[in-house]
């Protein structure tokens, strides 16, 4: 069923289906409109009873959709897997339900995650686990193996928050002039404040201090409790890899670049003019 647009709720057609044994999937793109109103229509049709899930492309894809993939003859059963993944841990509602759908899919044994722009560690006790294991075995309780793993593996994970707030490394820069790089960040909040963009430099991000304290400068209320340990799994996550941008201090021809580069002035408050530092990617 098509929606032609995200904002539409095919109500009509639903009720036609009422009563049938229907699981119903929103595929919708993967972008801040289409998360938006996966979460809003399926929280609707939970509330009225119905069967939901979702299906997400990967960011990996880039901005391709679900015609494209078709296009392309990429929609196998693996990338259907991998988007109902996707999907699921857009819809957890709770960070316990996501982290152990994180931990099914990639059996890694400790791991951070966000929710709900927070952000969480998950680490498994092995010995706590294989002993919930042994003992739900013994207690004969008729479950199957799969459902014997995910019960000891709720009762032997530890998850706790190790931050207030969401942040995601977007590019580095740097300024090989003056030899001088920063990492660009955007920190999201959970209380619904507009996320905050600010830059963070390599001796910033280097201990878990730093970064707390570089936090706390750039925004209000934004506390990373984590350790040392921890932020380095952040950073091996998010910016391995990392889109790179390179300022130009001047207006003109680069030969470096190839093109020519034009920026107008821009007044301030006081009524002064000023020319920003300029930037070039690749996009």
């Amino acid at each position: 069923m098509a929606t032609l647009s995200c904002v539409n709720y095919p109500e009509t057609a639903l009720a036609v289906h009422k009563d049938k044994q229907v699981e119903w999937i929103w595929a919708l793109d993967n972008d801040n409109a289409g998360r938006k109103y996966i979460k809003k229509h399926t929280d609707r049709m939970r509330a009225e009873g119905w069967n939901i899930g979702a299906a997400l492309i990967p960011k990996s894809h880039g901005k391709t959709d679900w015609n494209d993939l078709h296009q392309q003859r990429k929609i196998t059963e693996k990338t259907i897997t991998e988007c109902l993944y996707r999907g699921s841990l857009l819809l957890a509602q709770s960070a316990s339900e996501k982290a152990l759908l994180i931990y099914g899919h990639t059996e890694r044994k400790s791991f951070p995650f966000e929710h709900k722009k927070r952000t969480y560690w998950f680490a498994v006790d092995i010995k706590r686990f294989q002993t919930a294991v042994e003992q739900l075995n013994d207690a004969d309780t008729g479950m199957t193996e799969s459902q014997i793993r995910e019960q000891a593996l709720k009762e032997s994970n530890a998850i706790y928050e190790i931050a207030n707030c969401h942040t995601q490394f977007l590019y580095y820069q740097a300024n090989t002039v003056t030899d001088e790089s920063w990492y660009y960040c955007r920190v999201s909040f959970p209380h619904g404040a507009p996320p905050v963009k600010n830059t963070f430099t390599g001796g910033q991000i280097a201990s878990a201090t730093e970064f707390k304290k570089r936090m706390l400068g750039i925004a209000a209320g934004a506390v990373y409790t984590g350790d040392g340990d921890q932020l380095n799994r952040i950073l091996r996550d998010q910016v391995y890899n990392i889109k790179t941008v390179q300022t130009v201090d001047f207006i003109g021809y680069s030969k470096e670049h190839g093109c020519c580069v034009f920026w107008p002035n821009l007044i301030t408050h006081s009524g002064s003019f000023r020319s920003p530092n300029l930037v070039l990617t690749d996009h």
